[in-house]
């Protein structure tokens, strides 16, 4: 019987577009500096989508306003609130911001009775 030792070493795959890495490498140190300000609760989910040469961070925080409206302090920027375009009660709560040329977007989706008294924007 013969034991074949093998190389464990990891060999990344080389990109054929290596400006899409960088571009994505940098959205994901984007979205960890953007999650870095929050005190109480993490995103729930974090997603990038490519946009183009570059890439966009989404940060979920399910029926959590609060966590938007201290997202969106911490980086200085405005609260929207819109109808959802499906759900007749029900309303998104967003703060967009651009951070080191990375669009991010902080957002859940609640119910009217869900949302902080009177729906101010913050």
């Amino acid at each position: 019987m013969t034991t074949e030792i093998t190389d464990s070493t990891l060999t990344l795959s080389t990109s054929r577009r290596p400006e899409q890495m960088d571009a994505l490498m940098h959205a994901l140190a984007v979205a960890e500096e953007a999650v870095s300000v929050l005190q109480v609760v993490m995103p729930t989910d974090v997603s990038l989508s490519e946009n183009g040469e570059s890439y966009d961070v989404s940060l979920y925080f399910p029926q959590q306003p609060p966590r938007v409206i201290e997202f969106a302090t911490a980086w200085d920027s405005q609260v929207d609130r819109v109808r959802h375009q499906t759900r007749e009660h029900a309303q998104y709560t967003e703060a967009n911001v651009v951070i080191r040329g990375v669009r991010v977007r902080a957002w859940t989706i609640t119910e009217d009775t869900d949302t902080p008294a009177g729906g101010e924007s913050a």
